[in-house]
Parts: structure tokens; C-alpha cells; sequence
């Protein structure tokens, strides 16, 4: 009975707060207001006997296309309908408020009618219901009460919860929004949009599996959802079941074949798989139809990872251009600057970055690398640590400040790093590469061949690897076995100087002067200045009794440092 009586006494209250009252319009019958609809300015008709709210398509689409209204605040009614291609009279729209003359009304649903009349339609019926305003139709006026505001959804309503799931995701709370999409399927299992914005939720919190779930449903019963497939296809990709996710992008370019995001997710599964010629294909697809800074992004990406430098420059240049945001593109322009040799360069993508998003892990620990090839020990070592604190998972800063620890003959701490960095991520093969010189250094030989075995196992092609395998073995007098390694070596890497150098090395040890002074040639023929091996090539000219050749090679090392060389010119060349 209490409840009853209070009800009562709020009816009379509003009426008693009447502040407001406007006539109607004789020429249409209407009531005719200005107000704001989710704060933009338009015009609201507000109809005597009707009860329910509509707005026109070409309303519905202008506040979609200006952002007045975001993709989830679309309402499908008829499974058979999507709205990639627009909204159309088969859906309902979620307005967030509705305001006008001291009132408030929010989370309206507003059916969208194909109509002339592009402005927004209530009911004075709906109005009364809400206690908002009153009618009286024997003076043809309305009545308002004074700052009122009411729901128009239903609290603890299924459309509550995925309004309120809505907020919280453009709000970038995925795990609350996860949480009211999953009230309101509670409630009504017919809610489809639900499962669509929830298993993006649950993409941006890691669960792609749970994710999919989600897409699978909702595809189930929207079958024609270019977007839902896109969402599914970009969910597989995430756990690596490419081949599947091509499959979907397949679909929702078959659905819409200008679905420029389908092209693009579907170009990056197809790099991936290597598949860069048709990945590329699709990369330029998705920018005909709408260029995009992450189009131009992977676009990058391939030309990088094919060592088309140049190329790959002018794509994270556009990158950027389009999105000076994109710090990733940002951070790989940086690093193609720095396979350039300007390194210069290289630091100031860096610290753009940096100005940008201080957190970012990556640029302190590339900005690091490129502080350490130019020879800045101390800012490359304070860079790594900044790039470890930021990301305490970052196994690139670890076992770049593993190597610089091990230049600095401090092994102990960079044999800590490079542990951490393998139990990090155990596929790297540059981790076991970085292991084993040091314990090579430490004349742990086993342990080291061991690393370097398993670098060239996750890595077939790491030519470093197998050349300081080469090392380990020519160190251990297995000078066959190192020559098979150095061969190969070259083979990966034919700028591989140093390897040309231990190659010679190892063959004038089992007696093959002529095949260690080619390749001592070589060596000369890369560094002129190269005292060391002038010294060597004068031993191996000896051994040839080419007395001539190596007095001539020894006055060279002598000339570029090799005090020693002077006793060999002494004995030999007076």
C-alpha cells in the first residue's frame, strides 16, 4: 500500500511542477520543439496519439556517419538484416538522451522509419508515461514539468544492461562491459548484438577463444554479417588458425566487397603464412577502397622483413602520415633507419615515441641498440633498463643488455639476462646464440656448442650461429667440422668477413695453404688495413715458399701494427 500512495503522491507532484506549456501546431496537428538528441541540435514533433519514439533513416545515418550514435547503439530486428551498408527501417536505434524544455529523457530505443519528415518523433503518449509532460487535448497543449528527467528503458531490463555494457565498452572497461552484455543475455537470449560486442570484450581481454564462442552464435543467426565473420576471422587469427581465418575474410568480402577492414585482416593472415605476394594484393585492396595508416603499416612490415629497406620506409612514412599516433609504425620506421646504418635517425623515431607514449617498452630497448652501436655504453644501458621496467616481459631488453654486459667481459650479469630472456620466450634462436658466446667466453665449450645447436635447430638459416659453432670447434682443434660450418656461414652471409678469416684459419691448420690464402684474399680484399691477417696470409706465403709474397705481407702487418711481424721480416726477408 505504501508503494501505491507514493506513486500517487509523484503524479501530483509532477503536475504541481508544471513549468512550461506549448500549443499546437494547427498546420500539422504536432507539437514542435527544439532540443538536443545525444547533444546534437534538431528538431523533436511530438505527436498526440502516438506511444512509442521513431527516427527517420537519413537521421539515424547522419548521427551513425558523425558519431552521434556508435555501432553498438544498432538495434537488428530481422536476423536476415546487417548494417554495414547502412541503417534501414528493419532496425532500432539506442538514443542517449533526448532534451528539451528543462527535460530529460535517456536510453531511448527509437524504431527508424523510412519517411520525409527527417526529424525525430515521440509520442505524447510516451511523454505522459514518463511523467514528463501532460496533454490536454480540449486546449490542444502540452504541458511540461521543471528539470525532469526519466528512462525510457526499464532499469535491470535487458536493453539496461547492454546500454550500460555499451558505455563501459567505448570507455575501454572490456571486463565490465563483458559483464553487462552477459546480464543482459540472461535475460533475453535474443539480444544478438550482445554476443557480437561481447566477444570483441573478450578479444581485447585475451579470451579469443571465449570470443569466438560468441561470433559462432551470433553468425548462427545473423548469417550475412560481413562484420561478424571479420570479428571471428581477426579472433582465429589471434590464436594462430590462419588458414581458418582467411576463410572468414573470404566470407565478409563475399558479403561486402568493399569491406576494406576484411581485406586488411585477411593480407595479415596471408603474411603469416609467408604468403607475402597475395598478402601484399591485399593490403593494396583494403587502401583503394579506404586507405589506412595500418594498411600502409604491414605493407611495411613485408618490405622490411624482404630487406627492401627503401620501400619499406615510404609505407611506415604514409603510416604515420595517415596516423601520427601510430607509434608502431613510428618504431619501425626507427628500426629501418637503423638497418640503414642511420642510427641518428633512428633515435629521433625513438624519442618521438617516447614523447608520445613514455611507457612504451620497445622504443627504450631499440633507442638502447642504436645508443650501442654508436659506442654510448652507459644511455644504451640506461634505455635497456627503462625498457625492462616498463615491460618486465621484454626479451629483446634482456638480451640486448646481456650482450652489452657480455662486451663489457661482466658475465655473470649477462648470463642472468640471457637466462631470464629464454625463460621468457624459449623460440628465440638469437637468445642461444647470445648464450653460448658467453659461455665460450667463460671456457664452458660444451655448454656453448650446445647453444649454439640449439639456435641452429630453432633457426636453419641463423648463419651467425653456425659460425660461432665454427668457432667452438676450430677452438677445440676439430678443424674439418669447423670448415663444414664456416662454409655454410658464408653461404647464408657471403659479407661474413670474420668467417672468411676462421675459414682460412682452419684450413692452413690441416695443410690447405692454397685454399686459406683465397681466403685470406678475400679478407685483404674487404679490409686493406687489416694488419692481422696480412701477417697470417705472409705465414701461409711462407708455407707456399712464396718467400717473396710473405716478406711483402709482413712489411704491410708491420706498417699497420703487427710489431711482430718485424721478426719474421728480420729472419727472413734481410
Amino acid at each position: 500500500m505504501k508503494k501505491i500512495i507514493l506513486c500517487l503522491l509523484f503524479n501530483v507532484f509532477c503536475i504541481y511542477l508544471v513549468s512550461q506549456t506549448i500549443l499546437i501546431d494547427k498546420s500539422s496537428n504536432n507539437f514542435n520543439l527544439h532540443c538536443l538528441i545525444n547533444n546534437y541540435e534538431t528538431e523533436l514533433i511530438i505527436i498526440p496519439d502516438l506511444d512509442e519514439v521513431s527516427i527517420s533513416i537519413s537521421t539515424a545515418n547522419l548521427f551513425l556517419n558523425q558519431g552521434y550514435i556508435q555501432e553498438n547503439d544498432i538495434l537488428i530486428t530481422d536476423n536476415n538484416v546487417v548494417f554495414e551498408k547502412g541503417i534501414n527501417n528493419s532496425m532500432k536505434v539506442i538514443l542517449n538522451s533526448i532534451e528539451f524544455e528543462n527535460c530529460t529523457i535517456k536510453n531511448i530505443v527509437a524504431s527508424v522509419e523510412d519517411r520525409e519528415n527527417n526529424s525525430v518523433l515521440i509520442g505524447a503518449y510516451t511523454l505522459s508515461k514518463l511523467n514528463i509532460a501532460t496533454i490536454n487535448k480540449k486546449k490542444n497543449k502540452l504541458s511540461f514539468g521543471n528539470n525532469t528527467t526519466a528512462y525510457y528503458i526499464k532499469e535491470n531490463s535487458a536493453l539496461h544492461y547492454y546500454i550500460q555494457a555499451n558505455k563501459y565498452y567505448l570507455k575501454q572497461n572490456y571486463r565490465k562491459a563483458i559483464d553487462e552484455y552477459s546480464n543482459a543475455l540472461n535475460i533475453d537470449k535474443n539480444l544478438i548484438q550482445a554476443y557480437l560486442y561481447r566477444g570483441l570484450s573478450k578479444i581485447e581481454e585475451g579470451d579469443p577463444s571465449g570470443a569466438i564462442d560468441d561470433y559462432n552464435y551470433y553468425l548462427s543467426k545473423i548469417t550475412n554479417s560481413s562484420l561478424g565473420y571479420v570479428a571471428r576471422g581477426f579472433a582465429k587469427t589471434s590464436i594462430e588458425q590462419h588458414y581458418e581465418a582467411i576463410l572468414d575474410f573470404n566470407k565478409a568480402i563475399e558479403i561486402n566487397p568493399q569491406n576494406n577492414v576484411a581485406y586488411l585482416y585477411r593480407g595479415t593472415s596471408k603474411a603469416m603464412l609467408y604468403d607475402y605476394e597475395n598478402a601484399l594484393s591485399d593490403f593494396n585492396k583494403s587502401i583503394k577502397i579506404l586507405p589506412s595508416s595500418e594498411a600502409f603499416y604491414n605493407k611495411g612490415i613485408i618490405a622490411y622483413e624482404k630487406q627492401n629497406l627503401e620501400a619499406a620506409l615510404e609505407c611506415f612514412t604514409k603510416a604515420i602520415e595517415l596516423n601520427p599516433l601510430n607509434i608502431e609504425a613510428i618504431n619501425y620506421c626507427g628500426m629501418t633507419y637503423e638497418a640503414l646504418g642511420n642510427y641518428s635517425k633512428a633515435i629521433n623515431k625513438y624519442d618521438e615515441i617516447i614523447n608520445i607514449a613514455p611507457n612504451f617498452s620497445d622504443a627504450y630497448c631499440n633507442r638502447g641498440i642504436s645508443y650501442h652501436i654508436l659506442g654510448y655504453t652507459q644511455k644504451a644501458l640506461l634505455d635497456f633498463n627503462k625498457a625492462i621496467k616498463f615491460n618486465t616481459k621484454n626479451t629483446a631488453a634482456y638480451s640486448n643488455r646481456a650482450h652489452l654486459y657480455y662486451q663489457l667481459q661482466n658475465f655473470e650479469k649477462a648470463l642472468q639476462d640471457i637466462n631470464y630472456a629464454i625463460e621468457i620466450n624459449p623460440y628465440l634462436c638469437e637468445s642461444y646464440n647470445t648464450r653460448g658466446n658467453i659461455f665460450f667466453a667463460l671456457n664452458e665449450d660444451d655448454k656453448a656448442n650446445e647453444d649454439f645447436n640449439s639456435a641452429i635447430q630453432l633457426n636453419p638459416t641463423f648463419g651467425q650461429a653456425y659460425f660461432n659453432r665454427a668457432n667452438v670447434k676450430l677452438n677445440n682443434e676439430q678443424y674439418t667440422s669447423a670448415i663444414n660450418d664456416f662454409n655454410i656461414a658464408i653461404e647464408i652471409d657471403s659479407k661474413n668477413i670474420d668467417a672468411y678469416c676462421n675459414r682460412g684459419i682452419s684450413k692452413a691448420l690441416i695443410g690447405d695453404y692454397n685454399g686459406a690464402l683465397e681466403d685470406f684474399n678475400q679478407v685483404i680484399l674487404a679490409r686493406p688495413n687489416d694488419g692481422e691477417t696480412y701477417f697470417i696470409r705472409g705465414n701461409t706465403q711462407l708455407m707456399l715458399d712464396n718467400l717473396n709474397s710473405a716478406c711483402k705481407d709482413w712489411t704491410k702487418a708491420y706498417k699497420f701494427g703487427i710489431i711482430e711481424a718485424n721478426e719474421f721480416i728480420n729472419d727472413f726477408c734481410k
